[in-house]
């Protein structure tokens, strides 16, 4: 599911792209009819296709006129711990995703690349989050998902130091964007792969969705804490290094929370 997001910033970075060879076309105006248009055409089908599960219903109509309030099923029944962990893991990662979607053209113009090179970057990191998403989930449904959470983090921490320190140079920029998205995206797939097991059925949709609020307080704080950088001088490099550790937080939260999942009796 998550690999959605990056494909469809893989279409925007295209638009970009184009835009850039075409010379005066007005990229950021059809950005927002495209996006603001088709959510709208998806909606009937998406209310079509997607009903409630068979085990979500029988889990709210035994549940009936009992449903506990939200801050009971958020902090209640024992589940606290995972709650904040999940919320501060979401804030984490999410911070540094919309961090580099935010800036990484600004960033690889400021190494040297044009525009429509920044932007071919760019849509290149967008495709390999989407593929490695789709790719790797089934590693997240498996035993083996602690250690696939230790290497993703890292392999993100990674992917920014090459960044930051390649040389300008297109094909390597390419390469390195590609382990970059899939990196960065995958990191965010394993805790969206995590939420719904830390509450039960039939409160399921309000647990992740607190989780989700927590993570786009993130996704706001990311961008603007590039502006606030780069306006005190930071040059790209520097700003690339300096996500570093705030991905090891978000690592070593998430990496708390899966190894509390796993230990939890079946």
């Amino acid at each position: 599911m998550y690999g959605g997001m990056p494909l469809g910033g893989a279409i925007v970075s295209l638009i970009a792209v184009f835009a850039g060879m075409g010379g005066g076309f007005d990229s950021w105006r059809t950005i927002f009819y495209v996006a603001g248009g088709a959510p709208l055409l998806v909606l009937p089908l998406l209310i079509w296709a997607l009903p409630d599960s068979h085990a979500f219903r029988a889990a709210a109509a035994a549940e009936g006129d009992a449903r506990p309030g939200i801050i009971a099923i958020l902090f209640g029944g024992g589940r606290a711990v995972e709650t904040v962990l999940l919320w501060l893991a979401f804030f984490a990662t999410l911070m540094v995703l919309y961090l580099l979607l935010s800036w990484l053209p600004l960033l690889m113009t400021d190494r040297g690349f044009s525009k429509p090179q920044a932007a071919l970057i760019q849509v290149m990191l967008n495709i390999s989050g989407a593929i490695a998403c789709v790719v790797t989930g089934p590693m997240l449904d498996g035993p083996r998902r602690f250690g696939y959470a230790i290497t993703v983090f890292v392999g993100l921490a990674v992917f920014l130091v090459l960044l930051a320190q390649m040389p300008a140079n297109l094909t390597i920029a390419l390469l390195v964007g590609l382990g970059a998205g899939a990196m960065v995206l995958t990191t965010q797939a394993t805790l969206y792969a995590a939420a719904p097991a830390c509450y039960p059925t039939a409160i399921r949709g309000t647990g992740v969705g607190g989780a989700v609020a927590a993570g786009r307080l993130g996704s706001v704080v990311g961008p603007l804490l590039g502006g606030g950088l780069v306006e005190a001088g930071l040059s790209a490099p520097d700003l690339l290094l300096s996500l570093v550790p705030l991905v090891a937080v978000g690592g070593l939260l998430a990496v708390l929370l899966i190894h509390r999942q796993l230990r939890r009796p079946a």
